[in-house]
């Protein structure tokens, strides 16, 4: 596939819909197609996302700049017999923290992460560990900042080299907000149809759950549609 990308997406959150186009000059994510890139290789950077949402009751619609990922590089070489390296990530993100509670609040979000890679069911598959700690700044966040330790699972799975699969657990603990130090869960998936070497398909589906109270739970769907060139 071409390194650019420009793409719209249409989904829901909660009881709202959005639509959202996106922007992203970097090269490669892990539900690209491989050819002519590393395998297990994401480099990803400079990404806005830029989302409009619906009227809905008392709430107008709205413009706003979703994300903007500034860079993003990830490294999972599986381990093997001849060696066993480790597998790496770095995060430096502007974002929306919808576990909490806050649908247009953003953050800074800077995240480092390191563990192993594995091949548990032969090599169209990758089964990631991660140990992943992070900060974030925000106006929102009661001390203006949080930060804890988070545990990073991630599959991936190729299908014929042009459908991929990719399954991600998050377990975050926001361990030092003086009004909601917790644990949240949340589970990421995505599909990817790469339909030719400049446009593709994908269908995503992401919940967040707060662990130690109820009432919390969100979920979010999107179906995108992107052309690279």
């Amino acid at each position: 596939h071409h390194s650019y990308r420009m793409g719209m997406s249409l989904g829901r959150f909660g009881d709202g819909v959005f639509f959202e186009a996106n922007f992203r000059p970097g090269l490669h994510d892990l539900l690209n197609s491989d050819r002519g890139h590393g395998r297990y290789l994401q480099l990803d950077g400079l990404n806005p996302i830029i989302r409009f949402t619906e009227e809905k009751g008392d709430r107008e619609s709205k413009w706003d700049l979703a994300r903007f990922k500034i860079l993003e590089i990830r490294s999972y070489h599986p381990w093997s017999l001849a060696g066993s390296p480790l597998s790496w990530g770095v995060l430096f993100d502007y974002y929306s923290p919808k576990d909490y509670g806050c649908e247009f609040c953003h953050a800074y979000k800077f995240a480092g992460a390191i563990g192993a890679s594995f091949h548990p069911f032969g090599e169209s598959f990758l089964l990631s560990l991660l140990f992943e700690p992070y900060v974030e700044l925000s106006g929102r966040y009661s001390r203006n900042f949080r930060y804890g330790p988070q545990a990073n699972v991630t599959m991936v799975g190729t299908f014929n080299e042009s459908i991929k699969l990719k399954l991600t657990s998050l377990l975050t603990g926001d361990l030092d907000q003086s009004d909601r130090a917790d644990w949240f869960l949340r589970h990421q998936l995505g599909v990817a149809f790469n339909i030719s070497r400049v446009f593709d398909l994908r269908l995503s589906f992401d919940q967040w759950q707060r662990l130690e109270r109820t009432g919390h739970n969100r979920s979010e769907q999107r179906v995108s549609f992107h052309y690279y060139f």
